[in-house]
């Protein structure tokens, strides 16, 4: 990962909120591709309350950028 990203220090984490329809919409968008449903979530309900878990825990969606 180093190789590939740089250093880890280099990076900081931004959160957006998600409103209910992004939520929803991103469940939607992750769903429509069976393979990560059936490699990832026993099924669609398990899959939006993982996603849906996820981002009340980390308060959204977590995106990485390099510092500036």
């Amino acid at each position: 990962m180093t190789a590939a990203l740089g250093d880890p220090d280099q990076w900081q984490a931004q959160v957006i909120p998600l409103t209910a329809e992004a939520l929803a919409r991103k469940c939607t968008a992750i769903a429509a591709y069976q393979s990560q449903v059936s490699t990832f979530f026993s099924d669609t309900a398990d899959l939006e309350a993982k996603v849906g878990g996820y981002a009340t825990q980390v308060g959204g969606e977590r995106l990485w950028q390099p510092h500036r």
